[in-house]
């Protein structure tokens, strides 16, 4: 059973994203995982469902991460 909130996690770490992942699936939530800021950037746009997204702030690269602050603004 999930909740219908869907937590987006952008972490470079694999493990760490993966372990997140299980224990916010363990709680009843639908998780997607990127481990590239880039990736999730581009997906962005069609994600389909309401949610909140978990940030690792210090990926190698960085730069564009800062431009996930601005996703609010993205238009669908």
């Amino acid at each position: 059973m999930t909740l219908g909130e869907c937590i987006y996690i952008v972490d470079d770490n694999e493990m760490t994203s993966q372990s997140l992942a299980f224990f916010c699936e363990s709680l009843g939530y639908e998780t997607k995982v990127w481990n590239d800021p880039e990736e999730f950037l581009e997906t962005y746009p069609t994600l389909d469902k309401v949610g909140c997204i978990v940030l690792d702030v210090r990926m190698p690269k960085k730069k564009r991460v800062g431009s996930i602050c601005g996703v609010k603004g993205t238009k669908k």
